[in-house]
């Protein structure tokens, strides 16, 4: 298996009245602009790297903000491939058995943004990692976001080329990359928080589960379905795995599915997929006896809402561009 780091550079519209609706109704806020990519092999040493200037076609006039940061201009992207050219050619120069890494949480779900507006294929974008998470993590870093720029006086590396170009922060952040333990950072990266069972409640139709378990910190939904570890079942008594029988879609991002175990029977299991932030998906497994799961619903009380002038402050605006 070998490392991709990937590093995109995008456009952005002048206002949210002028922003391109995507096919699943939210608005495309970054087109993409410029593909940056670096090959690590197993031994995290770089063995090849890709760049490409995209053409934008929804935004097409660059907003003072990206050509202040990028340094590009409307003229230079205007000979440039399409994004279905463009993202075509790095498919191919990706190949198989790879896995992506890229300084923050942004880079793949806007990738995967500009594949569905364009009607393209997204299916082989697989794993992904936020090398930021890794390097907080194996640094002792504290805090929330730490620039590249941060990253790399940390580690104490020094580059010559200007950031804000794809190809040259995909060379940076492959640099901090090999300073890292990649393979345990990605072992370590999917934490799976199993409930003690004196803590396992009842759920909404008075049931009572008998396991309940998050996965946490994935980029998209997409990525959290692909994970095996979130469809990953096991009997609440003996650990081993079980057998499903196939997941039912179940409401909105609900699954079901009845899975057995030789020795205990059969377990009614409920996936839930839940986005908590932007680029933070998490999923839900409870798991239910047989027995429990075909007793009768409970008519519970619905839960009292708290008015409106209880509630505190106001939602802060997103945005911002990563820190480089």
């Amino acid at each position: 298996m070998h490392y991709i780091v990937l590093d995109l550079e995008w456009n952005q519209p002048f206002s949210k009245e002028r922003a391109v609706r995507l096919p699943s109704g939210r608005l495309l806020m970054s087109e993409v602009i410029q593909i940056g990519a670096v090959r690590l092999d197993e031994e995290r040493r770089i063995a090849d790297h890709f760049l490409s200037a995209v053409a934008p076609r929804y935004y097409r006039e660059l907003h003072y903000k990206v050509k202040q940061l990028t340094g590009l201009s409307g003229k230079q992207l205007n000979g440039a491939p399409g994004l279905a050219e463009a993202a075509e050619a790095f498919r191919e120069w990706c190949g198989e058995d790879f896995v992506f890494l890229s300084w923050s949480n942004m880079d793949l779900p806007i990738l995967l943004e500009n594949l569905e507006l364009h009607g393209l294929d997204s299916g082989w974008v697989g794993a992904w990692y936020d090398l930021q998470q890794i390097f907080n993590v194996q640094t002792n870093s504290t805090g929330g976001q730490k620039s590249l720029t941060a990253a790399l006086e940390q580690l104490q590396i020094q580059i010559d080329t200007p950031l804000h170009d794809a190809l040259n922060d995909a060379f940076a952040t492959a640099r901090i990359a090999q300073r890292l333990d990649i393979p345990r950072g990605i072992r370590e990266y999917y934490q799976r928080g199993e409930l003690p069972k004196g803590q396992l409640h009842k759920d909404a139709q008075g049931r009572q589960m008998c396991a309940y378990a998050t996965l946490t910190g994935m980029a998209t939904r997409e990525q959290l379905w692909r994970e095996p570890r979130t469809r990953a079942l096991f009997c609440p008594e003996c650990g081993q795995g079980l057998r499903d029988e196939g997941w039912t879609p179940a409401g909105e991002d609900g699954y079901t599915t009845w899975a057995s175990c030789a020795e205990h029977g059969r377990f009614l299991c409920k996936l839930r997929l839940k986005n908590l932030k932007r680029s933070k998906w998490t999923a839900a497994l409870s798991v239910y006896t047989q027995e429990e799961a075909e007793k009768p619903a409970l008519l519970l009380p619905p839960k009292r809402r708290r008015s409106r002038g209880g509630r505190r402050g106001k939602g802060t605006a997103r945005g911002g561009a990563k820190q480089k």
